[in-house]
């Protein structure tokens, strides 16, 4: 094991012999570890529908940021296997998961590509998601499934493809016209969509 590894396996042990101590702390982390994703997915509905001239670019660079992370991760993924804590030694594994590579955290990666993207278009907003995202990334860890460094890991690949695609909106008009085509394709679909059940619905009534 090398001294990075065992400097990671220490945290680990710190933080996840946590578990245990508080029932109803242990519970939220398991909410937190398998389900406040969920969260970051209405986050996208609610800015799109809320007010999609303001917050359109936004969500679509968030869903990009998404898709390009994941698409990096799985190719770490391939070339890097890490096992999983509760393989090589005895864990507080609070949440069942398949022995899969552990490096980075698909989560992670999850949560701070949107967190991050939403950040930098909207500050105010953007720093109750990166904490939600945090908390998602910690509770990883603290559930028994991820090493402090697989989260570390996958947050740095979420915000640094949310900061690529940032600064590629913010320089490339090529891009920018293209985000502005999606927008536009979208509310044509949408509001075409909307007519038709308009008209079947005054035409049954």
């Amino acid at each position: 094991m090398t001294k990075i590894n065992q400097f990671d396996y220490h945290i680990f042990k710190d933080i996840n012999d946590l578990a245990g101590t508080h029932h109803w702390l242990d519970r939220f982390m398991e909410f937190l570890a398998n389900d406040a994703v969920i969260f970051l997915i209405l986050g996208f509905i609610f800015y799109w529908f809320i007010n999609r001239n303001k917050y359109g670019i936004m969500v679509i660079q968030a869903g990009l940021s998404v898709v390009l992370s994941l698409g990096v991760n799985a190719i770490l993924h391939h070339f890097i296997y890490r096992a999983r804590p509760f393989v090589g030694h005895h864990v507080h594994k609070l949440i069942q998961h398949s022995a899969d590579s552990s490096f980075p955290s698909d989560h992670s990666v999850f949560a701070f590509s949107i967190a991050a993207t939403f950040f930098l278009y909207n500050k105010k907003h953007g720093v109750s998601w990166l904490l939600l995202a945090c908390g998602i990334a910690f509770s990883r860890v603290w559930v028994g499934v991820h090493y402090p460094l697989d989260v570390t890991a996958g947050a740095l690949v979420g915000i640094i493809v949310s900061l690529f695609l940032y600064n590629l909106n913010q320089n490339n008009k090529f891009y920018q016209k293209m985000i502005s085509q999606i927008i536009t394709v979208y509310e044509r679909i949408f509001s075409r969509v909307l007519n038709k059940n308009k008209t079947e619905y005054n035409s049954k009534n």
